[in-house]
């Protein structure tokens, strides 16, 4: 697996589920590859800090994309190849 296809894993698997096989291959790539390890790690807190920040400033609403376009986005990254 490439590099540029484990961050689109990382970052896939923070919307939606990966599947058995992705999330093999995503662990078996980040237990090799130290730079992917440490982007999973710095994308996690990252995603952290932001729903925190949200969480302490309550005048912002959350935004909610509409369900067809959720639908849309989560359909468009599980269409990514594992040929990357």
């Amino acid at each position: 697996m490439s590099c540029k296809r484990a961050t689109e894993l990382i970052e896939k698997r923070s919307v939606t589920d990966l599947s058995l096989v992705e999330r093999f291959r995503l662990k078996l790539h980040t237990s090799m590859c130290h730079a992917c390890s440490e982007y999973a790690m710095q994308s996690k807190f990252l995603q952290k800090a932001i729903a925190k920040w949200f969480t302490e400033h309550e005048h912002f609403e959350e935004t909610k994309l509409p369900k067809p376009v959720k639908k849309s986005v989560i359909k468009e990254i599980s269409g990514f190849n594992d040929n990357s």
